[in-house]
């Protein structure tokens, strides 16, 4: 949807695109699930799976750039839960390409959008993002070493504090979005919101509350990008969907992703 903010128009290809990238990344997910048997899942799992990705090829027949992001999702999906995880920050690599730079790229080109401008925005997406996405290996450091990933934790005894240098990297990294767009006061006040919430998410690290520090730093990810639609579109139809996406996410941790009591603390913490 940030491109789609900086062409100012609502597109049906970009919608198709999004469709078949949740497509793909939920049978991701389920395969990962399945694979590393994080939840209790039914024996038609792998048929979920199958069904997903067939929907998602189906769907990307309707445009050849569609088509190729979908094969190439896909393709970096099975480096994902096959190698990548045991080289370090392998996985966080094939996650800033699938999830940010890809998406970024293809969007773009479907909108037509100069094409130094299409490249500048995925590597950005690719860099922001990379530096952050590590943070979620922090919640599962006993099963990740005991499957033999390799994460900053599972390697280094100081594999946390370096954690936290690469989220305060990739938080900085955001506001240079201010000079590379050419946004506005818009873009400013929403950062501002972003690095009261980064103390936060400082704070859970530190204090080892890390399904906490996991989720409100996605939140900060989603925030960052809304800064940027909401500077950049005019358009109250392209606003519409980020806006649903970004309310959605916080009352997801109001209601029941996050221990309350940590947010009070951190919370307090940040403020004081």
């Amino acid at each position: 949807m940030v491109p789609t903010a900086f062409a100012n128009v609502i597109s049906k290809k970009v919608i198709i695109l999004g469709i078949c990238g949740v497509l793909i990344y939920s049978s991701a997910g389920i395969h990962n699930a399945v694979r590393d048997k994080d939840y209790l899942l039914p024996k038609y799992s792998k048929k979920v799976m199958f069904i997903l990705i067939s929907i998602a090829i189906i769907m990307s027949l309707s445009d050849y750039i569609i088509l190729f992001t979908a094969i190439v999702s896909i393709f970096l999906g099975l480096i994902y839960n096959t190698f990548s995880r045991f080289i370090l920050f392998g996985d966080s690599t094939i996650l800033a390409i699938t999830h940010f730079a890809l998406p970024s790229l293809s969007s773009s080109l479907l909108l037509d959008l100069p094409i130094n401008f299409s490249l500048s925005l995925a590597g950005f997406m690719y860099i922001v993002s990379w530096f952050i996405i590590s943070c979620k290996n922090l919640k599962d450091t006993t099963d990740d070493r005991k499957r033999g990933y390799k994460t900053l934790t599972t390697v280094s005894r100081g594999g946390r504090l370096m954690s936290i240098v690469l989220l305060l990297i990739g938080f900085s990294l955001m506001f240079f979005s201010y000079y590379l767009f050419q946004l506005s006061n818009i873009f400013l006040i929403t950062f501002l919101a972003i690095l009261v919430i980064q103390l936060i998410v400082i704070y859970c690290v530190l204090k080892n509350k890390n399904h906490s520090a996991v989720k409100i730093s996605r939140l900060v990810m989603i925030l960052f990008l809304l800064g940027i639609i909401l500077d950049r579109a005019s358009n109250i139809g392209v606003v519409i969907i980020p806006l649903l996406i970004f309310l959605s996410y916080i009352a997801l941790l109001l209601m029941n992703s996050f221990d309350k009591e940590e947010y009070r603390g951190a919370a307090k913490s940040s403020m004081g």
